[in-house]
């Protein structure tokens, strides 16, 4: 499994390389080939369907180191939809130890990208268990969990704090690309 890994993460280096070779061009094919790369590390992770696995790419582009680290969660039954659940954890700064931390909530639905829950920082973490998607809040060691059996939720509001019946938390709008 290792070598499987070592690998794959070869060929997305020797893919990069190689398509960045004219200067006038650079930033342009770089653009696309981390996308591409993206994609790839995207399908690979929705293929090989292993909650154990992260799966990483790093990437420096002038003074921005981005690491984006893809997991499998697992896969949801929506109706008569199967919707396979990643979670994308982004790192970004000029500095490693300056990053800011950008977690999505990706949802797939014939291996295409149906929609994006975008905006948790890593003082999240989301877990899939059955049709229930789980985001524990790691600073008050709360959970928030969302039923999506019927249907997909256009927003997730996920609260760390309540005062006076006010409720004070953060909200997530499913970005569709369907």
């Amino acid at each position: 499994m290792k070598y499987f890994i070592i690998t794959i993460l070869i060929f997305v280096s020797l893919f990069h390389i190689g398509c960045t070779t004219d200067q006038k061009h650079e930033a342009q094919n770089t653009c696309t080939s981390n996308d591409n790369m993206l994609s790839q590390l995207e399908t690979i992770c929705l293929e090989y369907q292993n909650e154990n696995i992260v799966l990483s790419l790093k990437i420096r582009e002038k003074a921005i180191i981005n690491d984006y680290n893809l997991k499998y969660l697992g896969s949801i039954q929506v109706g008569d939809k199967s919707i396979k659940i990643l979670e994308k954890y982004i790192l970004s700064g000029q500095e490693i130890d300056a990053q800011r931390a950008n977690i999505s909530i990706m949802l797939f639905f014939n291996n295409k990208l149906y929609g994006e829950y975008t905006g948790l920082n890593n003082n999240y973490s989301v877990s899939v268990f059955q049709s229930k998607l789980t985001i524990l809040n790691k600073e008050t060691n709360k959970t928030t969990q969302f039923e999506m059996s019927d249907s997909i939720p256009e927003q997730l509001f996920i609260p760390y704090s309540s005062e006076d019946s006010i409720q004070i938390g953060d909200v997530l709008y499913l970005n569709r690309r369907l």
